[in-house]
């Protein structure tokens, strides 16, 4: 765990700039100002040393051309020592840091999917090629931020505070997470998880129980001693139940007043569990510690600031008690659904809330674990953001997270049934609190209300006139209240208004359900204007099928409960030769719909329904269906469709040719002129009007199979509407094929 700063480009004073960069991140290691000038760049850390005192950065590979530094942790650094150490390379030291060198080395950028942490942020540079290569974790627990300067520098560092104070840097952004850095562009190599397990509850369980013990187990494979910031709420009690099981030397620090909620719960279990625990009485000065807060949190943002004096509290305590590690319950309410306002959401939403919430962190609540406790050079593990247990907890489903009885609502359900196997009922069920008012400090619930002591600071010190004024000159802040000038005062003195992502806020649980609501409309209004400019679709023989409003009412009820939007479209045979052109043009416009949508909502699916019936139907050779089709489905799977045989479907409600001629013989048939036409031009046989009742009552079946599978599937078809008796009675989009404003489909012979 350090503090960082990287230099690329030289003007001559790279020696001086990075040494005064590292001075004022002094408190992020104990090993300070270790640095390496190049002749392009200069890399330099602050270090915490955890895996080994004689780590020095920056670490080199084994011939000292590419070198690294490191904010963060390795876990299975020792895994990739030995891998490469199969592979050739030469490792001198027992630090994670120096692995990365020999990543690089093996792997390229292709490194960052070798690494087995929730929490890193480094640079290597390559002195073979003059290269530099950054990469950050992929929620952002550990903070980065870039610039580039008026004499064409590049920084990379770990707080805002070091860029800040140079007058050559105008702007300075957030490194993004999930993203790496490479020859002048960023790249995302992180995606959030959207599908949802198939596993039933009981698995569910089972494997959550077996990934939150693994997580926990590896954070605490050290001979240091550990701490546990422990609230007494289920989420740090279950971290502390579990640490204790494979660490001897764990402590929890409680943070309350002696009658605070926390206080109560937490030493009531302490002492249940004959666990070794600290208190402090959380006596703050809030109008004196708010600019302190703030240099070192680097934000203004207030539901961030007031729990950040309660993370003061408790990391000075762990350092007072020697510590350099402290686990922490942090996550498991963005990935469990924790909060009271999930309770708003319809149980298809949670998970999107969960991810909204998570996609925030990075500029919010990490901020204030990690810059709170580095303030006193402590390094903070999550457990709940290990990678495998964190991508699981998103395919967990909704109803399983909040769970709603008439006006009662469960939050963190699963998680809570969970820990009672390990905990207590009082604590597995303990009622939601958020962590400064839980400890009994009066920071307020609803900054908007200008509650609490600091709202109260704030209405004295900031006059109506002053407060009128500042809302004008911070007007990109939208800062609605006196709390929040307050704030700002001391963010702007910091020189922190250069952090131009800063002015873009942040979505907490006390807006999520408005921004879920203001997010479900905009994707809906974005995917029919997606639909609409289309040039491929028939706007005019799609409105005759169904209005594009019925469309949008289907997108707002399919997104609203968290589904796939799933396109269905039959795709037919005719043609002897393989796909062609024609066909691989058409299979590309389907999948850069679907793509778009993606984009905007990712829960999209697009399955080709091959209608090989209708081919023989047609009188079409078996084995001509199956080349064609076989090429289809190739084409298909490079471009993510899914495809499945209309002769599955027709097996699946027990139907063959038979019902169909079984069904000539006893109905009576209204042939429409376009069904005799399509019958002259693609029926194979001599009498054509028996073509047209072939299709007609094959028409019957289909639709009767498709609205019984795809009853809530959007359908996309070739046809123009004179087809819509015909065609599944489901909400349509009508294509051109071959040609833009021709209904020519594409598996027709084209001359």
């Amino acid at each position: 765990m350090c503090g960082i700063i990287g230099i690329f480009g030289n003007d001559g004073n790279l020696k001086e700039d990075l040494e005064n960069s590292l001075k004022v991140i002094e408190h992020r290691g104990s090993n300070i100002l270790e640095y390496k000038i190049f002749d392009s760049c200069a890399l330099g850390a602050n270090r915490l040393p955890i895996t080994d005192e004689k780590g020095m950065q920056p670490m080199s590979n084994e011939d000292n051309t590419v070198f690294a530094i490191q904010n963060g942790e390795i876990f299975n650094y020792k895994e990739l020592t030995q891998e490469l150490t199969k592979k050739g390379h030469s490792i001198k030291s027992k630090c994670d840091t120096e692995i990365l060198t020999h990543l690089w080395e093996e792997y390229g950028t292709e490194m960052v999917y070798k690494i087995d942490s929730e929490m890193f942020a480094f640079a290597i540079y390559d002195k073979r090629t003059d290269e530099f290569f950054i990469a950050r974790d992929a929620l952002g627990v550990k903070p980065l931020y870039y610039a580039s300067d008026s004499k064409g520098r590049f920084f990379v560092a770990s707080e805002i505070k070091q860029l800040s104070q140079f007058e050559s840097i105008k702007e300075i952004r957030e490194f993004p997470a999930g993203h790496f850095y490479y020859k002048g562009n960023f790249q995302k190599y992180f995606k959030y998880p959207h599908k949802t397990t198939n596993d039933n509850k009981k698995e569910i369980i089972s494997n959550l129980k077996s990934l939150i013990e693994k997580a926990v187990k590896k954070r605490v494979q050290t001979d240091l001693p550990i701490g546990v910031f422990l609230s007494g709420g289920v989420d740090s009690s279950l971290i502390m139940d579990i640490a204790s099981k494979y660490h001897s030397n764990i402590t929890a620090i409680i943070l309350g007043t002696t009658d605070s909620p926390d206080f109560v719960n937490a030493v009531r279990l302490a002492k249940e569990k004959g666990w070794k625990y600290v208190t402090i009485e959380p006596k703050v000065d809030y109008e004196k510690k708010t600019g302190e807060i703030i240099y070192s949190l680097e934000s203004y943002e207030p539901n961030i600031v007031r729990h950040a004096f309660a993370n003061d509290l408790v990391s000075k305590k762990a350092k007072e008690l020697g510590l350099k590690i402290v686990l922490t319950g942090e996550g498991a309410d963005e990935l469990f659904g924790g909060y009271n306002e999930f309770c708003q959401l319809p149980s298809g939403q949670v998970n999107f809330g969960c991810i909204k919430l998570l996609e925030s962190m990075s500029k919010g609540h990490l901020m204030r674990i990690d810059k709170m406790a580095m303030k006193y050079t402590v390094e903070t593990r999550s457990p709940f953001f290990d990678k495998e247990l964190f991508n699981y907890a998103l395919s967990i489903p909704g109803k399983l997270k909040v769970l709603i009885n008439g006006n009662n609502c469960i939050t963190k359900s699963i998680l809570r049934e969970i820990a009672s196997s390990y905990l207590p009922e009082y604590i597995a069920y303990r009622y939601k609190a958020p962590f400064a008012n839980g400890a009994g400090m009066d920071v307020g619930t609803n900054f908007s209300n200008s509650d609490g002591t600091i709202g109260k600071i704030a209405e004295k010190i900031i006059s109506d006139k002053e407060f009128i004024k500042m809302k004008k000159i911070y007007s990109k802040y939208n800062i609605t209240t006196k709390e929040e000038a307050f704030y700002i005062r001391f963010y702007e003195k910091f020189g922190y208004l250069k952090f131009k992502d800063g002015e873009r806020r942040i979505i907490v649980k006390d807006n999520l359900a408005n921004e879920i609501n203001k997010n479900i409309s905009f994707v809906c209004d974005n995917i029919i204007k997606i639909l609409k400019r289309n040039e491929w679709i028939d706007k005019s023989q799609t409105n005759r099928f169904n209005d594009f409003d019925y469309l949008k009412n289907y997108f707002l009820n399919v997104i609203n409960e968290g589904k796939i939007i799933q396109i269905v479209t039959y795709w037919g045979v005719e043609k002897g030769q393989i796909a062609d052109k024609d066909d691989i043009i058409s299979l590309e416009v389907i999948n850069s719909i679907q793509e778009e949508i993606r984009q905007i909502y990712p829960l999209v699916e697009t399955l080709l329904v091959l209608t090989d019936i209708h081919g023989k139907i047609n009188g079409l050779s078996q084995e001509k269906i199956k080349r064609y089709y076989s090429s289809v489905e190739s084409t298909a799977k490079k471009l993510s469709l899914k495809t499945i045989f209309l002769s599955s479907l027709w097996a699946k409600h027990k139907l063959d040719i038979n019902n169909l001629n079984n069904h000539k013989k006893s109905k009576e048939h209204r042939i429409e002129q376009f069904l005799l036409d399509a019958s002259t031009k693609h029926y194979h046989g001599k009498n054509k009007l028996k073509g047209a009742i072939n299709y007609l009552i094959c028409s019957k079946f289909d639709k009767k199979i498709m609205q019984k599978e795809f009853s809530n599937s959007l359908f996309f078809t070739y046809n123009s509407a004179k087809w819509k008796e015909t065609l599944p009675n489901l909400l349509t989009i009508s294509l051109y094929g071959t040609k833009k404003g021709y209904h020519i489909k594409p598996w027709h012979f084209t001359t």
